[in-house]
């Protein structure tokens, strides 16, 4: 028996009420999940942190809502914004149907992807100075979203709705604006479509990375797709190429080894005394001309000391056989390959992403301001420095900080970065 304001009180009422929505049909008997509420709850929490990510830099920019000025909008949020619309139009007709159901769990969907997908694609934007139309984008498509989500969800979570759309408008509440409307002409299906087969193609070169154990900071040289059928990724190249940290993309086959291997359990019965001979021929042959003979014949005629055997797909096993340097995962619209190979400018860049995580931990735990400039010395070895040095400016830029080399005063930390001591101190 589950008391209802029991969960209330752990996990709150907008919690309760969209998990209550979210996890069945009205048709259906009541599944509750303690889970299940968590990952609500996990899916709220992400989106305050989304309004935390928009309102904090907003702030430090003092940013005041246009809706005439949307600055220079990008692919990613045009995209975004068109997703958004596609969005209000489902929600809609889920409350019009009066399946609630229908209405909320496209937000739940909506509000993951906002996050893992749309603030990682513009996160370095809004780190550019000055009044930039690409920053301004940025915050123009967020109060856009975020402002039509309190007006969407209210209904549902009205608490964390009321809080946010106040806070972000300073309107007195959200419960007396009318229902919204879907922007229809900012509705892109085609654009929509291209980003979802971005972001597969970016899964697998992520899931390749972590098979061939390569950090997501270190950078690869290329990513390769070859895919079923002719793809157009010109319009995505660059948000592929940033989320897989990868310098190249190309959409091309890779040569591959096929292997025929003997399966031993139908070739020894079929072929008894003969089977070894056959094994052996088996290895002499072109793997590509047996699979292509049983492709198109169903099998493939072998001559063996003058006697012929006949081998069937029940024979064989096919297996491919990449290059030591590829790595490579399959999806619904074909393969994605990467290449794992670490030269000396890929390790030099992944040394100075490591340098930069190191300091922006450090910023972190002293609390300071996102836009604030800082002097860094790093005390290293004379190898390891070089890497700094190569990346100077970059590592600059990334860190808001000034660096300079040898020992200096302030907050700091030793780290091991790949079995080097990096000593970090930054100026307080």
């Amino acid at each position: 028996m589950i008391d209802p304001l029991e969960m209330v009180d752990k996990y709150g009422a907008d919690t309760f009420r969209f998990y209550m929505l979210w996890t069945t049909a009205p048709w259906e008997d009541l599944r509750f999940s303690e889970e299940g509420m968590q990952a609500i709850g996990k899916m709220l929490n992400i989106l305050w942190n989304t309004y935390s990510f928009a309102r904090n830099y907003m702030d430090i920019d003092g940013y005041e809502f246009d809706k005439d000025d949307p600055g220079a909008l990008e692919i990613e949020d045009k995209w975004i914004l068109s997703k958004f619309n596609s969005l209000a139009l489902e929600v809609t007709d889920g409350m019009d149907k009066v399946y609630l159901h229908d209405a909320v769990r496209p937000v739940y969907d909506f509000v993951l992807e906002l996050s893992r997908w749309y603030i990682k694609l513009v996160r370095d934007r809004v780190w550019i100075e000055s009044s930039d139309p690409r920053k301004v984008s940025v915050y123009y498509t967020l109060h856009t979203i975020l402002m039509g989500l309190c007006r969407l969800m209210a209904p549902v979570t009205p608490h964390l709705a009321e809080y946010i759309y106040r806070d972000m408008t300073g309107e007195e509440s959200v419960h007396f604006t009318g229902w919204i409307k879907a922007d229809e002409k900012l509705i892109d299906k085609k654009l929509e479509g291209d980003m979802a087969m971005a972001q597969k193609i970016i899964e697998c070169a992520l899931a390749a990375r972590q098979e061939a154990d390569i950090k997501l900071r270190w950078p690869i040289r290329k990513v390769t797709v070859t895919p079923k059928e002719p793809l157009d990724i010109n319009g995505t190249r660059d948000i592929i190429l940033k989320m897989a940290n990868a310098k190249e993309l190309s959409i091309e086959n890779v040569e591959v080894q096929l292997i025929a291997k003997p399966n031993f359990a139908s070739i020894g019965p079929k072929f008894k005394g003969d089977a070894k001979a056959v094994v052996k021929k088996l290895n002499e042959l072109d793997a590509s001309e047996i699979k292509n003979s049983i492709d198109e014949n169903n099998e493939y005629k072998a001559e063996i000391d003058n006697k012929e055997f006949t081998l069937t797909s029940e024979d064989l096993t096919f297996e491919t056989k990449l290059p030591g340097n590829i790595v490579a995962e399959e999806f619904d619209g074909g393969m994605v390959y990467i290449d794992k190979t670490l030269d000396d400018e890929l390790y030099s860049e992944a040394m100075a992403r490591e340098v930069i995580r190191r300091i922006q931990e450090m910023r972190k735990e002293m609390q300071l301001n996102e836009t604030e400039q800082v002097d860094v010395f790093i005390d290293t070895d004379e190898g390891f420095e070089l890497y700094v040095k190569e990346n100077l400016k970059f590592i600059e830029q990334e860190t808001r900080s000034k660096i300079s080399f040898g020992k200096g005063k302030g907050f700091e930390k030793v780290w091991k970065i790949e079995g080097i001591d990096a000593g970090i101190v930054i100026e307080e």
